[in-house]
C-alpha cells in the first residue's frame, strides 16, 4: 500500500510539472528563449575549447623587442566555440525562425507563412546536423575546421 501511494505521488508530481509548462508559440519567443534553444538545449550543445594567450611579463629580462621601441604583436586567444545543432529537430527550426522574425522589424504575413512552412516541412527521413565554429583567432578556427573536415561518418559513430 505504501509503495502504491509513493508511486502515485511521484506520478502526480511529474504529471503536474508537465501540465504546468506553458507551450509558448515560436512566434512569441524572446531572443533569450531562441538563444537558449539554439545554443544549450536537448537539440543543441555549445562547447568552448582552448584558452587565453599566455601573458607576457613586462619585467622579463629577455632580449626581446622591449628595448628597441618596437611593440611585439598581441596574441589572440586560441579559444574556439563549437555549436552542434540537430537542424532536423523542430525546436531548432523554430529557434532559427524566431531569430529571423526578431531580426525583421516589420515582418509580412507572407514572411511568417514561409517560416511556418520551413518549420512544418522538416527533412523527412534525413538527419541534419549543423556545426558552427567561431573564435577570435583565425588560425585556431581554421585548424578546428580542418580537423572537422577530416572526420568520416564512421568515426562520428564511434564518438
Amino acid at each position: 500500500m505504501k509503495n502504491l501511494l509513493f508511486i502515485g505521488l511521484i506520478c502526480g508530481l511529474f504529471g503536474g510539472s508537465v501540465f504546468g509548462q506553458e507551450a509558448k508559440p515560436w512566434s512569441d519567443w524572446s531572443k533569450k528563449d531562441a538563444d537558449k534553444i539554439l545554443n544549450n538545449s536537448a537539440w543543441a550543445q555549445s562547447l568552448v575549447k582552448g584558452g587565453a594567450p599566455p601573458e607576457m611579463s613586462s619585467r622579463s629580462g629577455g632580449s626581446g623587442s622591449q628595448g628597441s621601441g618596437v611593440q611585439a604583436p598581441t596574441q589572440l586567444p586560441s579559444e574556439v566555440s563549437l555549436r552542434v545543432r540537430f537542424v532536423t529537430a523542430r525546436p531548432i527550426r523554430e529557434g532559427f525562425a524566431s531569430t529571423l522574425l526578431l531580426s525583421n522589424p516589420k515582418p509580412t504575413a507572407e514572411f511568417n507563412a514561409a517560416l511556418q512552412t520551413i518549420i512544418d516541412k522538416g527533412f523527412g527521413d534525413f538527419i541534419v546536423v549543423a556545426v558552427n565554429v567561431d573564435g577570435q583567432n583565425p588560425q585556431s578556427v581554421g585548424a578546428t575546421l580542418q580537423g572537422l573536415m577530416r572526420l568520416k561518418a564512421a568515426e562520428l559513430v564511434d564518438i
